[in-house]
């Protein structure tokens, strides 16, 4: 039995999510150039604007762990692109790179943001705005990305999980 085609929403979220991930990637490996308001691109990133007024992080230029996170989006996007594209005709693999590509980019969301707690003593990286600001344009943005992950997790260790008891089954 062939495997079974990746759900249209796992794909959907996949090309959304590189999108979003080949513009954020952009405007940081494209920095000072990309800064908002006078960067030579900043006309394609004037959202920065509202960004850089909460994560203090994202304006620093030598800031390596910003810069180190743009580049594993690269990796992540082209991870995406490939379910995307050949997901349903890879015998499954989609399956298993889509699973690899959600727990990279929970882990990667769930480091960036451990590092604004006191926990890493990072909590000052935060500008002084209102909780509601914060919210709109750093937790809910960042959250997205940990709950969209969870939840193609989920589903795909619920298939594939499935399949291998499937193929144990075969062979016992």
């Amino acid at each position: 039995m062939g495997a079974r085609d990746l759900p249209v929403w796992i794909k959907v979220w996949f090309f959304i999510s590189s999108v979003i991930c080949s513009w954020d990637a952009s405007f940081v490996l494209l920095r000072p150039h990309s800064m908002p308001p006078d960067g030579k691109y900043s006309q394609y990133f004037s959202p920065y604007a509202l960004y850089l007024g909460v994560d203090k992080k994202y304006g620093d230029l030598e800031d390596t762990f910003i810069i180190g996170q743009a580049w594993c989006n690269v990796a992540e996007i082209v991870m995406m692109l490939f379910v995307v594209l050949f997901g349903s005709s890879s015998r499954g693999k989609g399956w298993i790179f889509s699973l690899v590509v959600s727990t990279m980019t929970f882990w990667k969301t769930v480091v960036f943001l451990i590092q604004y707690t006191d926990i890493c003593n990072g909590a000052h990286q935060l500008n002084a705005v209102d909780f509601e600001t914060a919210l709109k344009l750093f937790y809910i943005p960042n959250g997205i990305w940990i709950v969209m992950s969870l939840l193609v997790m989920a589903s795909t260790w619920s298939y594939l999980s499935g399949a291998l008891s499937g193929v144990k089954s075969k062979n016992e």
